[in-house]
């Protein structure tokens, strides 16, 4: 069976529209930021039938179709593959100057043949530099906001929008010296290069783009899975995981760490009075209060209902002890008001400190340590730091 030129664009046109049908199947309701970055590749990739459709009839039809529209589609369709791209990797909003370039393309198409009446290799090069300067866009923004390490997804979408800058660069010279008379066009080289990219785009890309979001997606989840929902700190699971790990890491180097207990003091009558609103009111300004205070290096999470655990690595008992009473006196000046009303908030704190043994962490046992004190520090007479021993 032999097939001519036309009939294999619009076999890849057709084959365009089906991955376009599937990529708004797999659009996640349950993340608004990537939904809407697949819904405007979607969007592109749904335009691109449309412009190979029009190129495969180029010779039947009129001028403002086809090239003059079929051009100004791509363009959209590319405009719309970047404002996905921002959205993927994490923008708040697609930008929307894309919308005035792709104008700008058509308008400039419009004024080189219609007012000026320039040669068709003009209307050529325009259009070229405007995809030139997106697809550049795409593959520089995917460069910009690359994960570490960098994820196989992006790094597939980065290639393939690469070489794309590479082909139109090269296409754009060889037109730009065209429309000077330099040199031959050399259309047809280049024609078929940029026609195997442009229809192999879809396919490749698309395939990217949804790993890309899957990725993000996943790691989205394990953040959720990872953060204590009210405080935004990390609860109790992946704190001690990643207590375990400093633990580890510690009894390697053989250097002290150390644990502390914050307990938020008569709690319990924040909450019969004004409610439980007021009391998770209360638990984020200690919080913010304790991560004021901490180093970057320290770990915070949340350890119960109004008790928080802080793992301070490279901390011996006096330095712990020293970063307790800050954390303690900058919840005491914290001022929380309802209404008109000051409540006072007030913590007690366990500490407790360890040089792990090699291959040992130890945690339960510097957690159990931690505890005693803090029991002590509430038996005392609470609003104040105890010190335990392991």
């Amino acid at each position: 069976m032999n097939l001519d030129l036309a009939t294999v664009v619009l076999l890849s046109a057709l084959n365009t529209l089906m991955m376009s049908l599937a990529l708004f199947s797999v659009r996640r309701a349950d993340n608004a930021v990537l939904d809407r970055g697949l819904r405007h590749w979607a969007y592109g990739v749904v335009l691109q039938p449309a412009v190979w459709l029009l190129i495969a009839l180029e010779s039947r039809l009129p001028f403002w179709l086809s090239p003059l529209a079929a051009n100004f589609l791509l363009v959209v369709a590319i405009a719309e593959f970047y404002r996905a791209f921002c959205l993927v990797t994490g923008a708040s909003r697609a930008p929307r100057w894309t919308h005035f370039l792709a104008a700008g393309e058509l308008a400039g198409a419009i004024v080189l043949t219609e007012v000026l009446h320039l040669a068709p290799v003009w209307h050529e090069l325009w259009t070229t530099t405007i995809l030139l300067i997106l697809i550049a866009l795409s593959a520089w923004r995917l460069w910009r906001v690359r994960t570490r390490p960098w994820l196989d997804s992006d790094r597939l979408c980065f290639a393939v929008f690469t070489i794309g800058t590479a082909i139109l660069m090269a296409r754009c010279i060889i037109l730009g010296l065209s429309a000077f008379g330099v040199l031959d066009s050399g259309a047809g080289d280049f024609n078929l290069s940029m026609s195997v990219f442009f229809q192999s785009l879809p396919m490749i890309a698309t395939l990217g783009i949804a790993l890309m979001a899957k990725d993000r997606l996943q790691t989205e989840l394990e953040r959720i899975a990872a953060v204590d929902p009210l405080t935004s700190v990390a609860n109790r699971r992946s704190f001690e995981a990643e207590a375990e790990r400093t633990l580890l890491a510690a009894a390697r180097r053989q250097t002290p760490v150390s644990m502390l207990l914050v307990d938020a003091d008569h709690f319990k009558r924040i909450n019969d009075r004004f409610g439980h609103e007021t009391g998770d009111q209360a638990l984020l300004e200690i919080v913010a209060a304790l991560k004021d205070s901490l180093r970057a290096s320290d770990l915070l999470g949340r350890y119960g209902g109004e008790e928080f655990a802080a793992l301070l690595p490279d901390a011996d008992q006096a330095n712990a002890m020293h970063v307790a009473e800050r954390l303690r006196a900058a919840v005491e000046i914290r001022e929380f008001r309802v209404g008109d009303q000051v409540i006072p908030l007030r913590v007690s704190i366990g500490v407790a400190t360890v040089v792990p043994e090699q291959g040992q962490s130890k945690l339960s046992l510097l957690l159990r340590a931690a505890d005693l004190a803090l029991y002590a520090a509430k038996a005392a007479g609470r609003n104040r730091v105890q010190a335990g021993t392991h």
